[in-house]
C-alpha cells in the first residue's frame, strides 16, 4: 500500500474458534489490523451462527476481516 509515495505495510491477521461457547456451540472469530508495527484495529466477536463446520466460521472470520480491510 502507498501513501504519498511512501510504502506502507498493512497486515491483517483472522481466526476463529470453533463452536467455543460450551452453551450456546457459538463460534468466535477476530481479527487485527497492523500498519507497520502498530495495531490500529482489532474486533472479537461471537459469530449469530452455529457453524457446520470450522471451515465455515473461518470463511465467516475471513469476510469480517476483508470487509474491516476494505
Amino acid at each position: 500500500m502507498y501513501w504519498r509515495g511512501k510504502n506502507i505495510d498493512l497486515k491483517a491477521f483472522v481466526d476463529a474458534d470453533w463452536a467455543g461457547d460450551p452453551q450456546l456451540r457459538k463460534s468466535t472469530n477476530g481479527y487485527i489490523l497492523k500498519i507497520g508495527n502498530s495495531s490500529v484495529f482489532w474486533n472479537m466477536k461471537r459469530q449469530t451462527i452455529v457453524a457446520l463446520s470450522l471451515v465455515e466460521i473461518e470463511y465467516c472470520a475471513l469476510i469480517e476481516g476483508t470487509k474491516e480491510v476494505v
